[in-house]
């Protein structure tokens, strides 16, 4: 299923090159099948999805993860990205052994962004919560992102951008048809931050690939925000940020568990 035209030492050396560690991957998968993916997309009811409309972080966002409410083409390319034979790959160009997939898809599925939304510059979760009362946890290392939406996208600013901490760019991707982007989620703030101006809603592709090893739960983290360019900062826009950071907040009841069973 996957491009077999793919060099996949080149791809790893221009992964393990790059800081933060990435590689784009133009055509991952056959053109006609990603077209077929878009059509089935388009027809999936807003209604099916969970909607994020916070101002501060994801704005017009929706997002699915249950694969059985997702039509054939769709089920079928997340069954393959879960795949042994996948996971091959993602580990052979990332240098990385031993990767693991969580089948709930957590932060994971498909994800759309209708004009006007934005999804603010972030660092993901860095522990899968439903790993914390588990004698090793799941450390999430490796995001995989897939654009399926067929038109030209070069001044729709739903761009992927890579941010440092202090709020500079330092790299940006263009969103286009079948582009895919591998890169290490640690310590890596992206999103697309400006209000998209596209014509189709942004539809992605999104899967996520965990290391298994002991984590002290003091480093445990929900997603870290930075502030959006555009917005004036408040006092409740810092609350907010802040509030989101902590995992003992936004996953109390995954911490319960933890403190029940110890």
């Amino acid at each position: 299923m996957i491009n077999k035209s793919l060099n996949i030492e080149k791809l790893s050396i221009d992964y393990n090159n790059n800081t933060p560690n990435y590689v784009v991957i133009d055509k991952l998968f056959d053109n006609n099948f990603i077209k077929e993916c878009e059509k089935e997309f388009m027809t999936i009811d807003d209604n099916e999805f969970i909607k994020y409309s916070n101002k501060y972080f994801e704005y017009e966002k929706y997002a699915m993860n249950d694969t059985s409410k997702m039509p054939k083409n769709l089920s079928i390319l997340f069954d393959y990205i879960h795949s042994d034979e996948f996971i091959e790959f993602v580990s052979k160009v990332t240098s990385l052994d031993k990767l693991y997939v969580d089948e709930k898809r957590w932060g994971g599925g498909l994800h759309k962004t209708n004009p006007s939304g934005y999804l603010s510059m972030h660092k993901d979760f860095n522990v899968l919560p439903e790993s914390y009362t588990s004698k090793k946890q799941m450390l999430r290392c490796i995001n995989l992102i897939g654009y399926i939406t067929d038109e030209n996208t070069e001044s729709s600013f739903g761009d992927l951008e890579f941010w440092n901490s202090s709020e500079e760019r330092i790299h940006k991707i263009n969103n286009k048809f079948n582009n895919w982007v591998l890169f290490d989620t640690r310590n890596n703030y992206h999103g697309h931050p400006y209000p998209y101006k596209g014509i189709k809603p942004r539809m992605s592709i999104a899967s996520y690939y965990y290391i298994k090893t002991n984590i002290d739960s003091e480093v445990w983290s929900s997603t870290q925000y930075l502030k959006l360019p555009w917005m004036e900062d408040s006092e409740e826009y810092l609350n907010s940020r802040e509030e989101r950071a902590s995992s003992k907040k936004r996953y109390k009841d995954f911490y319960k568990k933890n403190n029940k069973d110890e």
